[in-house]
């Protein structure tokens, strides 16, 4: 509970309510208004969905051609295509007025400043749910600008601010209007709009590599047999490993995969790479962790935490390096496989115990085959050697002796290269959006000018890098140019061969 003096100017009748004035929400505004600002209201036309009485969820389709955002669909900055359901194109019909476009931005109601997303150009039409608000631009404004702006502190907070609700804090369009966005030199709001756009390219192209790469990767066998299809089956005594007399490891998939890999000259993967077991002395109270819960499944990616702690947790053990493959020995059938990050070596990099360390011998190997670990003949593999039940695990030497078909040197490196944007192009997304908050946030406080940002933006457009390196140097992860805290870009050179890999495989299709 607090309390605080509001000058009669700041009162609004239709809110009394203490938190509403808030010290940190005026403070806010009082900024706005002094760098300048416009009532987010003249940005474009909002609506909302329909009620829930006009689009009960008998109407929903698994299947379609008009996709519905409900709010599972919209997360941060970026849309969330998993359980998506559809429209009949007859329902949308009657539903005209919620349609939403290419370009349209999402703001849910509940939820308030964690889930903002814009209409991307692959979906030609959709709808949404009356949970959610949609903007349409006028043009007035950048509108990825605006999404970041919104998805910044100073957004975020006014949303909060406006929304309504003891339990569930709701937001309503009229509010909504009424946030205050800065007025910024339009070569400056491209800038920022831009690193949104570039992260949204980036997304799609990871996932358009990760469909490559299982297309890739498939076994001609998997539609075939299928692991615990049997009841009962004879095994040849040959084959019997004398240390598992479970009949599980004997279905006839696990053994018609292995004559398969065998056909395709299939070698152990400790052929291609070592396993790491350096241990960590424990020098520095410094250091970046890595976890298994960290794991981002969906490309395989990590994040780091640097702990500045005393006592290190007790699986903090093994000593790794950028770009060694970290396997996990616990659940293997959630394809718990990550790529060491490329960080910043100033601090030691230590993992989990719970992970096996494979490191290969040149990058482009590194990716490819971390990509083949995380795919599914990989992954039944390892799961034929799982020692437990309802809680999956395995040795930690299981991985290393994985089979893998012996791909042609050429094609290793000529692949690896290609499917490194699909490492790193998801999280890069999620870097360049949380820049272009930041810069939004460092714009309003005077860390960084409108002048910056125009040169570095006409820059670009010459393409000279140089002032747009300068400015991301300076991010952090917690803001910019913040004292003792890691950069938010570890390898800009790497960034840049990414985001030229993008425009290359752009223009090639």
């Amino acid at each position: 509970m607090h309390k605080n003096r509001v000058k009669a100017r700041r009162l609004v009748t239709e809110r009394l309510d203490p938190e509403y004035y808030h010290p940190q929400y005026l403070s806010d505004e009082d900024r706005l208004e002094e760098f300048g600002s416009e009532y987010l209201g003249k940005a474009g036309r909002f609506f909302v969905g329909p009620f829930g009485s006009k689009l009960p969820s008998s109407l929903y389709l698994d299947k379609g051609i008009i996709p519905l955002f409900r709010i599972s669909n919209i997360g941060a900055m970026q849309v969330d295509f998993s359980g998506m359901a559809y429209l009949h194109p007859s329902v949308h019909a009657e539903l005209k007025a919620s349609e939403v476009l290419p370009g349209d931005l999402l703001i849910v109601k509940a939820s308030v400043g964690e889930k903002i997303c814009k209409i991307p150009e692959n979906i030609p039409k959709a709808n949404i749910t009356q949970h959610i608000i949609a903007l349409r631009p006028n043009g007035k404004f950048d509108i990825d600008f605006i999404a970041a702006f919104l998805f910044s502190g100073y957004g975020r907070r006014q949303l909060v601010r406006r929304s309504l609700g003891s339990i569930i804090q709701y937001l309503g369009v009229s509010d909504t209007k009424t946030v205050l966005l800065p007025k910024v030199d339009k070569q400056a709001e491209t800038y920022i709009g831009d690193k949104v756009r570039l992260a949204e390219r980036l997304r799609e192209r990871s996932q358009k590599i990760e469909t490559e790469v299982k297309q890739f990767f498939s076994i001609p066998y998997w539609n075939e047999e299928k692991v615990g299809m049997y009841r009962s089956y004879r095994t040849k005594s040959e084959i019997i490993h004398p240390e598992r007399l479970d009949t599980a490891f004997y279905d006839p998939a696990h053994i018609n995969l292995k004559e398969v890999l065998y056909r395709n000259r299939a070698i152990p993967l400790s052929k291609l790479a070592n396993q790491v077991k350096k241990t960590w002395n424990k020098s520095s109270h410094i250091f970046y962790y890595l976890e298994i819960g960290e794991i981002n499944l969906s490309n395989g990616s990590i994040a780091p935490k640097i702990l500045f702690t005393k006592e290190a947790p007790s699986r903090a053990k093994l000593l790794v390096k950028p770009w060694d493959v970290l396997v996990s020995t616990v659940r293997p059938n959630r394809k718990n496989i990550a790529l060491v990050p490329d960080v910043d070596l100033d601090f030691p990099i230590v993992a989990s115990t719970g992970f096996s360390v494979l490191r290969f011998k040149s990058k482009a190997e590194t990716v490819f085959y971390h990509c083949w670990l995380r795919s599914d003949a990989a992954t039944q593999q390892l799961m034929r050697w799982n020692a437990g039940g309802s809680y999956p695990a395995i040795d930690d030497d299981i991985a290393i002796s994985t089979l893998v078909p012996q791909y042609p040197d050429e094609i290793v490196e000529e692949q690896g290269k290609r499917w490194l944007i699909k490492f790193i192009g998801e999280d890069l997304s999620i870097c360049l959006t949380t820049a272009a908050k930041l810069l939004v946030e460092a714009l309003i406080e005077g860390k960084l000018t409108e002048d910056e940002l125009k040169i570095a933006q006409e820059a670009l457009q010459k393409g000279d890098r140089e002032p747009d390196k300068a400015i991301l140097s300076r991010l952090t992860r917690k803001g910019y140019d913040i004292k003792d805290e890691p950069p938010l870009f570890p390898d800009l050179d790497l960034i840049y061969q990414t985001i030229d890999q993008l425009y290359a495989d752009e223009q090639g299709e």
